[in-house]
């Protein structure tokens, strides 16, 4: 309400000034405190855009399918003790993460719709909940590909360190790094009133530009870049090695491997193309300085990083119900019913009267 008075004030003296002179400038005082940056980058911000039902909506899609998708696997590997196996522990932690990270959607979608209501503790709750599900996440996905990639390239040796005991420990050094990296977060965010009255779920340490820049730097460098190298790496190795494979499910191998860099691509680099930009921007890099820029940069940032957000959604189909043994699960869960356990029976009868045949 002061900036807005001074604002008047001087707009009203401006005037005053016209009818009496040519020069309006020539008495006219200017004060910095009533044209701070914050109130030009104000200028800019597209309220509407943060406030869109659309935005609400996403996040209420990706939270019920994310819930409805993990679940199903925890479920599922839990009810038929399929834990037997390094790969489906680390199916499940992922679950976990995303899990994790779809949780804190619902409160962030109240975040846009009104203001942050909920509270100091759980305003830090929800945030290193967040950021726990989304470190975690990229974590997992990592030593899941590793785990392949020894699998398939080097049986020998994946052999005799392939143990359910060592993926154990993978997982807790991978939640305590998580858990680490995620500490700031729940120490330093906090709730703050904004200028226009609304209550907001923000970092309040005082050197927020250090805390941003590093948070950027890190989750580009560290949750993106390293961990993209790594999987296009390893499953460049696994499909040469399909590839010199005398074997007719090679090429199925071959197409899931691809669909899966494409997905992680495609739902991760964009986003972290934004973030390495706000970076630029924290470090004094002119990239972006016309009003429409930075409107244009906010639309890419929400659209992106909505798209981002399905990835929660999509790791149960591409991890587990792309597995032979869960889909066995998971129809023998489904297939409960008499009319199913005969189609089941029958079918089986016709498979082994094919073979008996042969």
């Amino acid at each position: 309400e002061k900036n807005n008075l001074n604002i008047t004030n001087i707009t009203e003296d401006t005037l005053n000034v016209t009818e009496a002179s040519e020069d309006p400038l020539e008495h006219t005082t200017f004060y910095p405190s009533d044209y701070t940056d914050q109130n030009i980058i104000l200028l800019c911000v597209n309220e509407d855009l943060q406030k869109g039902v659309f935005i609400q909506v996403l996040y209420y899609l990706v939270f019920i399918f994310s819930v409805l998708g993990n679940g199903l696997v925890l479920y599922v590997l839990v009810k038929y003790r399929k834990l037997n196996s390094v790969t489906n522990i680390f199916v499940l932690n992922l679950a976990i993460s995303d899990l994790l990270f779809a949780i804190s959607l619902p409160f962030w979608a109240v975040d846009h719709a009104t203001e942050w209501i909920f509270g100091n503790l759980l305003c830090k709750v929800m945030s290193g909940v967040y950021f726990l599900g989304f470190y975690s996440c990229i974590l997992f996905l990592l030593v899941m590909t590793i785990d392949r990639y020894l699998a398939v390239v080097h049986v020998v040796r994946a052999t005799r360190g392939r143990k359910n005991y060592c993926a154990i420990t993978v997982c807790v050094i991978i939640w305590c790094v998580c858990i680490l990296v995620t500490v700031p977060e729940f120490v330093l965010t906090g709730v703050m009133e904004h200028w226009d009255g609304h209550m907001l779920c923000v970092i309040l340490d005082e050197d927020n530009h250090r805390w941003k820049l590093w948070g950027s730097l890190q989750h580009v460098v560290c949750f993106f870049l390293v961990p993209f190298a790594i999987i296009v790496y390893c499953y460049a190795r696994i499909i040469k090695r399909l590839i010199s494979c005398r074997t007719h499910r090679k090429h199925k191998a071959v197409k899931v491997i691809l669909i899966i860099i494409a997905v992680f691509f495609l739902c991760w680099a964009p986003y972290n193309v934004i973030v390495f930009f706000d970076c630029l921007e924290e470090l004094g890099v002119p990239l972006f300085q016309e009003c429409e820029e930075k409107r244009a940069l906010q639309y890419s940032y929400y659209i992106i990083r909505n798209i981002t957000y399905f990835h929660c959604c999509l790791n149960p189909i591409l991890y587990a119900f792309v597995g032979t043994e869960f889909r066995k699960s998971l129809t023998h869960l489904f297939c409960r019913s008499t009319s199913c356990k005969k189609m089941q029976e029958r079918t089986y009868t016709v498979r082994n009267s094919t073979h008996s045949c042969q």
